[in-house]
């Protein structure tokens, strides 16, 4: 038996073994790097999802905000322009009152002056008899 055949055997065994313990583990931490990326992945597109859920919920929201805050405007413009009718007309309303006072002081200096023309002839006709 030839001692150095045996030991080359043995030294192409070992290193066929060797490599492929080494292939093996090669294999194995790229395959876990690929799930760790394809998890990491998945979780970054979850992440995304769930953020652009979130934004569309904020978005509902701000529109929904936006449609209260319009119906309030109109119904606060309403009133508003009823109020403002309310006090144009009260506007003319004190108009209306402010010419028929003034109306009534020039109706009042009448009366007195015929009131003081008639206590005069009253007077004349007292004084006459």
């Amino acid at each position: 038996m030839d001692l150095s055949i045996d030991l080359s055997s043995i030294l192409a065994a070992s290193a066929s073994a060797v490599g492929g313990v080494l292939a093996w583990k090669i294999k194995r931490h790229w395959t876990e790097a690929a799930e760790a990326a394809k998890a990491e992945a998945e979780t970054r597109q979850e992440e995304r999802e769930r953020a652009a859920a979130a934004l569309a919920d904020v978005g509902r929201s701000v529109a929904d905000v936006a449609q209260r805050v319009a119906r309030l405007d109109m119904r606060m413009t309403a009133r508003f322009d009823a109020l403002q009718t309310a006090v144009d007309g009260h506007s003319r309303e004190i108009d209306i009152g402010r010419e028929a006072r003034g109306k009534l002081y020039v109706a009042q200096d009448a009366l007195r002056e015929r009131v003081v023309r008639l206590e005069t002839v009253q007077a004349v006709q007292a004084v006459g008899k």
